[in-house]
């Protein structure tokens, strides 16, 4: 992690830094070094094939965290004010109910989104920092990420809304939709959620 580190260690008042990862993409084998290779688990009703995916996705997981706890420790041990926040643009399914793995709407919806804050930061805005945990079970959707993330750091921009703010105390909940990748359709996540859990 030197290019981050040296990037850190820059003398600018403020720094906004984003990193791309390449994440769980297939192939999974791709995803990790050698030493990351520990997942053999046995996957019960899972073929040979679904089980070496499984395990080299656990595997390529393994090290997504291990690079993401890397760049967290990166800026801790600056000591400075400051956040780390990690989001995925789509999850994965993966032999869950059907012999497929890759994009789908059964499977790939749910993602991660992970926030550290600085003690620096916490210290900087108590109560923020306390109303957090309550905001965990909010519906969220990704596009509104930009809202969250400049809420989170204190930017505001023409056309802000702090209604579109996962943190903001003014949030409010908007049916998340899924659309094709040109916009030409969509669907509405939560309706189609209520109707698969009905029995």
């Amino acid at each position: 992690f030197k290019p981050l580190a040296e990037v850190l260690q820059q003398p600018h008042p403020r720094q906004y830094i984003i990193i791309h990862l390449m994440g769980l993409h297939t192939p999974f084998r791709m995803r990790y070094p050698a030493e990351y290779a520990v997942f053999d688990e046995p996957c019960p009703g899972k073929t040979e094939r679904q089980r070496g995916y499984i395990n080299r996705y656990h595997n390529a997981m393994l090290y997504n965290d291990a690079i993401v706890e890397r760049i967290i420790a990166a800026v801790r041990n600056t000591g400075a004010y400051g956040s780390v926040i990690y989001l995925s643009d789509h999850g994965l399914e993966l032999y869950e109910n059907r012999d497929f793995h890759g994009h789908s709407i059964e499977g790939g919806l749910e993602i991660p989104f992970v926030v550290w804050l600085s003690e620096t930061y916490k210290a900087a805005h108590p109560e923020k920092t306390a109303r957090l945990t309550e905001y965990l079970t909010r519906p969220f959707m990704a596009d509104d990420a930009i809202y969250s993330i400049c809420d989170l750091l204190g930017i505001e921009f023409k056309g802000f809304e702090p209604a579109r703010s996962v943190f903001s105390p003014a949030f409010k909940p908007r049916n998340r939709m899924v659309h094709l990748f040109d916009y030409s359709y969509g669907i509405d996540y939560d309706a189609a959620r209520k109707k698969q859990s009905r029995p």
